[in-house]
């Protein structure tokens, strides 16, 4: 479960400063209250995939297994929260078919041994 979300950095000749946490009373975004995300758990990023390693750690599936993981998701574009609806499907030891429809996006995401996502087709992959 995500308690809070630093983000900070240059997106071109911007700066970015963002901070996002979560207790009891639900969401907030640079300290102002986020409504309707309060029961959600996860954070996500929609610039990276690092944050999906704490929701396949915490969901533990095993081969065959799917489950429905809301996520509050930071849009980098907007600077705000929203609800991504997504889906995981455990297909073997180092993969899971991934859709978040709302996006859209399917594809069939592949995980190095150590949790992390190494290869998210036609957006991201890890180079060692």
């Amino acid at each position: 479960m995500t308690k809070r979300g630093l983000i900070s950095g240059f997106l071109g000749d911007k700066t970015i400063q963002h901070e996002i946490r979560r207790d009891d009373q639900g969401w907030t975004l640079n300290g102002v209250a986020v409504e309707g995300l309060e029961h959600l758990v996860d954070l996500d990023y929609g610039f990276t995939p690092a944050t999906n390693v704490l929701q396949l750690s915490r969901l533990a599936l095993k081969r065959g297994q799917r489950a429905e993981v809301p996520v509050v998701w930071f849009d980098l574009d907007s600077a705000s929260l929203v609800e991504l609806p997504q889906t995981y499907e455990r297909r073997a030891e180092a993969s899971y078919w991934y859709e978040a429809p709302t996006v859209p996006y399917r594809a069939l995401l592949e995980i190095a041994p150590n949790g992390f996502v190494q290869s998210y087709p036609d957006l991201w992959r890890l180079v060692a």
